[in-house]
């Protein structure tokens, strides 16, 4: 447990020097440009990142993308349960539910209004590592 503390205060102190060297970053680019009111806005919109456009993915990339994610996420519970398992003298399994209701493979696809309405209730702001940002769809882009 000691070590667990001491490994997150050294994450804690580690994120705070990350931030402070990415704030030091933008801070200097856009000071760099200071004399030139075109160049300041060209690299605010780099330190936005609203100038990096992907092109969008494909229907397989994201089915992949969401495949992984499961898969993922399936394997850290069952490595969870195990390790839960070999540590008490309980079984996690025993507490375990199976799932009585549909599978997510058979519930209907969202209609075009139902994902609309959704992306629109969505706060507008993204960071530069979503693959769909949000702003693109509401201001139809």
């Amino acid at each position: 447990m000691i070590d667990y503390v001491r490994y997150r205060k050294a994450c804690r102190v580690a994120n705070k020097h990350i931030t402070e060297t990415w704030r030091q970053f933008y801070t200097d680019c856009i000071t760099a440009t200071a004399d030139d009111t075109r160049r300041r806005w060209a690299a605010i919109r780099d330190v936005l990142h609203t100038t990096n456009s992907e092109p969008p993915r494909s229907t397989e990339h994201i089915q992949k993308l969401c495949n992984s994610c499961a898969t993922f996420s399936s394997n850290k519970t069952i490595n969870l349960k195990t390790v839960i398992s070999a540590r008490s003298s309980t079984d996690p399994l025993s507490h375990h539910k199976v799932n009585a209701g549909p599978l997510l493979s058979d519930l209907a696809s969202p209609s075009v209004d139902e994902v609309a309405k959704l992306i629109s209730s969505m706060p507008n702001k993204s960071s530069p590592l979503d693959a769909i940002v949000a702003s693109d769809y509401i201001l139809g882009s």
